[in-house]
């Protein structure tokens, strides 16, 4: 098999689509026939009189595309490529007239006007196959870019947001709104070299220097007026990427390809405290219903502080917040366990949730999250028991759990099962 070609951050004219040497070159680099196939049976059923598309089919389709992608790792501007050649002769069939090109794939008229994939107020749109695909396969690439700039000078990071839980199925691009987030959580052994790692984000080519100029000024600032010592904080903050540089993946596309980083760092002992590793299990006693976590954070909340149970039941809490020079200090919940013992994860667990996805990291932090996973699945055969009748899931207990890929939900479920 010939290997895929090395992706890099320097514009690269775009080849077309419909090229056949372009086909069989992809074909040739990883095993895309059920990719076709799927995405086939997806176009059939979108293009009907009276269009369903019901969520397995672009669910399976956003698991296989999953699965070929693992063979372009660092190659993601390749696959792209590949992936749009795939695509496109697909939609060649009696379907559309003429193979679409990358603006048409984004955009594919044959999805958006099914009622998943429409934009309604306050509805999040679910985005098309290809666009989840490019926009996937964007952030994993830039991902690689920041490990490789961070991994030295951090204890590790844990992967979140759509593209640990929505991986090929919900990344959605700026065609209309803002785009999707990539979420980290990051690890540093002391809050002393929070400046200096925030810094780092200077080598990311992607990366808008002012953006990055921010993040430097409110970490010192952080460090400064001693927040580090409150509350077992975290120093939350975003880069904006491919504002200021064309991303190649998106050369000749009419679509803005900017997107924000989110990142949340913790110091070990604040890691330590969202991990609960000082409490055996998860239980009332002798840790208490709650557990909390303060937020620096660049803006204001609007929100409450939103979390659910096992159950997919909702719990949102009122929550303080005080300013702090230009950022705001929030007072969020770690976990809530209510007065009928049904235990609520947090925002910054449930970053760590579903998946448990440690991108990077030392062995100290993967035992560490390994023991968190135990201790959460524990948590929920304990309520599964006081319960029996009750249908509760790991997967439920996520707050954006309705916008999950239906694989990773198969997956997430499927790994707390225990004799």
């Amino acid at each position: 098999m010939t290997s895929p070609e090395k992706s890099c951050d320097s514009a690269s004219t775009q080849p077309p689509a419909d090229t056949p040497s372009e086909l069989q070159a992809a074909k040739e680099r990883a095993d895309w026939d059920r990719v076709s196939q799927i995405y086939d049976q997806c176009l059939t059923a979108a293009s009907d009189s009276e269009p369903y598309l019901p969520d397995i089919l672009p669910g399976f389709l956003a698991e296989v595309l999953a699965r070929v992608s693992a063979n372009y790792f660092g190659a993601e501007d390749q696959f792209v490529r590949d992936a749009e050649n795939v695509l496109a002769s697909r939609s060649a069939r009696d379907v559309t007239p003429s193979k679409l090109s990358f603006n048409e794939l984004y955009a594919d008229t044959n999805f958006i006007r099914l009622p998943a994939y429409k934009d309604a107020p306050g509805v999040r749109r679910r985005p098309t196959p290809f666009e989840a695909t490019v926009e996937t396969a964007r952030r994993l690439r830039d991902l690689n870019s920041v490990e490789s700039v961070l991994k030295d000078v951090t204890e590790g990071a844990i992967l979140g947001g759509s593209a640990s839980y929505g991986r090929f199925f919900n990344v959605k691009g700026a065609i209309s709104g803002k785009a999707s987030d990539l979420d980290l959580l990051i690890v540093i052994d002391d809050f002393a070299h929070l400046a200096d790692m925030c810094k780092q984000f200077e080598k990311v080519r992607s990366a808008d220097a002012y953006a990055v100029e921010r993040l430097v000024h409110r970490a010192q600032s952080f460090v400064h007026n001693g927040v580090h010592l409150q509350g077992f904080p975290i120093f939350s903050g975003k880069v904006t990427f491919w504002s200021s540089v064309a991303d190649p993946v998106m050369k000749g596309s009419s679509v803005d390809s900017k997107y924000d980083v989110s990142i949340h760092v913790a110091s070990r002992p604040v890691m330590d405290h969202i991990l609960l590793r000082d409490m055996p299990r998860i239980s009332v006693e002798p840790a208490g219903k709650i557990r909390m976590t303060s937020d620096f954070r660049e803006t204001q909340p609007s929100r409450l502080d939103h979390q659910r149970n096992f159950g997919g039941g909702d719990l949102r809490l009122a929550i303080e917040t005080e300013p702090l020079g230009e950022s705001f200090l929030r007072r969020s919940h770690t976990y809530f366990i209510d007065d009928r013992d049904r235990y609520y994860p947090g925002m910054f667990q449930n970053l760590i949730l579903p998946q448990f996805d440690v991108r990077w990291g030392s062995t100290s932090l993967r035992r560490g999250v390994d023991s968190f996973r135990w201790k959460m699945v524990e948590r929920l055969r304990y309520e599964q028991r006081v319960r029996p009748h009750d249908l509760l899931r790991l997967s439920l207990s996520h707050t954006r759990s309705q916008v999950f890929a239906p694989h990773t939900i198969r997956s997430v479920d499927n790994s707390t099962h225990m004799s």
